[in-house]
This record gives structure tokens, sequence and C-alpha cells, in this order.
């Protein structure tokens, strides 16, 4: 978190190592918000294609679970008809980026033709839980 403004309020304002203290301070969460953000934005762009495929088949809540389905999980099986409640939120919870710890095989990247990492995984499917909410709520709030 960022050093609060008041600290530089008091008496330790007018020593020279405090305020020495609180530069470096500033400067190195400055530096890590910086390497946070640069890792977050180079694990976007390494999902990219995915992610434009995911919105290309997000059209209709059928389409997209086909897409899903086919592309990340062909042996996916449930015992509910597809167009169910439950196999919705079986599906929800298949792509679901908390219950993926501890795998340690994952899908082909269409960007790179290897597997993806782990990381990239788990940031997959949060881009896939935000689409398959949106349906949820369009669909599935408030029925049985």
């Amino acid at each position: 978190s960022a050093v609060d403004e008041h600290l530089f309020y008091g008496p330790l304002q007018g020593k020279p190592w405090f305020r020495a203290a609180c530069q470096w301070l500033r400067k190195s969460q400055k530096d890590n918000m910086a390497r946070r953000e640069a890792a977050r934005l180079a694990a976007q762009a390494a999902i990219a294609k995915e992610k434009d495929c995911l919105y290309v088949a997000n059209t209709s809540q059928a389409d997209l679970i086909s897409f899903l389905i086919k592309e990340y999980f062909p042996d996916f099986a449930s015992n509910h008809e597809a167009d169910t409640k439950q196999y919705f939120l079986q599906v929800v919870r298949a792509f679901s980026a908390d219950k993926q710890t501890g795998r340690t095989e994952f899908p082909k990247s269409k960007e790179t033709g290897s597997e993806f990492t782990a990381e990239h995984w788990v940031l997959f499917c949060q881009e896939v839980s935000k689409c398959l909410n949106s349906w949820y709520e369009v669909r599935h709030k408030g029925t049985v």
C-alpha cells in the first residue's frame, strides 16, 4: 500500500533519515506497481488470441458452451441435458478459476500451440467466467 501522506506531518517530518526512508519507500512501491502492471499486460497479451476466439463464440449461451467444450474439454461428461441449468452450472464449475489449483495438465494454446501455463490458464478461466456469468444473469438467475 502507498505511504500515507499524514506520516509527513509530525515530529519525524524534519528528520532527514525519515524523509529519505519515505522517498525510498515511495520509489520502491512505484517500481513494484510498474512491474506488476507489466506482468499483467504480458499475461493478457499471451492469451489475446484465446480471448478473441472466446468473444467471437459468445453470441449465445449454447454457442459459447459448445465452443468451450469442443476446444478445451472435449472429454467433458455430464449427466444432464445440454440446455439445462444444471449442465450450465457444471460448465461454470469446470472453468471456475479457483477450481484450477493443483491441475497439472492444460489445454493447448491457440497462440503458441503448446500447453497453457498455469498462470495463463487461470487468467483465461477468469475471462470465461465473465462470459458465463453474464449468461447466467440473462438465462438462469431466478430460476430453480
